[in-house]
């Protein structure tokens, strides 16, 4: 099966691709830029990349998780969870401390169906991210599966759409269990 990685101009893109062949699937990197939307209806998994900026810049990634294509399943990582929660219609917030490299302990709510439902309730990550999602703001449709030790979200589900995204970077050599992410996303 061949994954569509949406490349937001990332360089943690190619260690996303390394991941997700390291878990036997190729991987089809396409660069964020017209085109997104029709490139994006011949796969069943999509990942969003982390990328700089706001969800705002990336409109046709947003567009992209409004398509709504039966049997897709899209996957966020860092700036893709911040555009599921925009997409939502959830707020961002901006830091007071940029996280850049920073290993932090993820607490795992374990939420049926989940990419996570499997993984122990608590597990080191690296957070590369100066805007995270503002709790107070989330809707209905989206269901939290992960927080950091300070309360940030570091996990989103969709309810009604095959959504899932993170904060952190499973990609990032610690994260100890991002291939067993990976994995899970793949072959559900």
């Amino acid at each position: 099966m061949s994954v569509l990685l949406v490349d937001h101009n990332d360089s943690f893109t190619y260690n996303i691709a390394h991941l997700i062949a390291s878990c036997g699937h190729k991987t089809d990197i396409f660069p964020y830029g017209p085109g997104l939307l029709e490139r994006a209806r011949g796969y069943k998994k999509v990942v969003l990349s982390p990328g700089p900026g706001v969800p705002e810049n990336y409109t046709f990634s947003l567009q992209l998780l409004g398509q709504k294509i039966p049997g897709q399943d899209i996957f966020g990582i860092c700036l893709g969870m911040q555009c599921l929660a925009v997409y939502a219609g959830a707020t961002l917030f901006r830091q007071a401390n940029v996280r850049h490299g920073e290993e932090e302990m993820i607490h795992n709510y374990k939420v049926e169906n989940s990419v996570m439902q499997h993984l122990d309730g608590e597990f080191n990550a690296a957070l590369y991210h100066s805007w995270a999602v503002e709790a107070s703001s989330l809707p209905d449709s989206l269901k939290v599966t992960a927080t950091s030790s300070q309360g940030v979200i570091m996990g989103l589900m969709h309810t009604a759409q095959s959504i899932e995204a993170v904060q952190f970077h499973p990609e990032s050599f610690l994260c100890h269990v991002g291939q067993q992410i990976m994995e899970s996303w793949l072959n559900r």
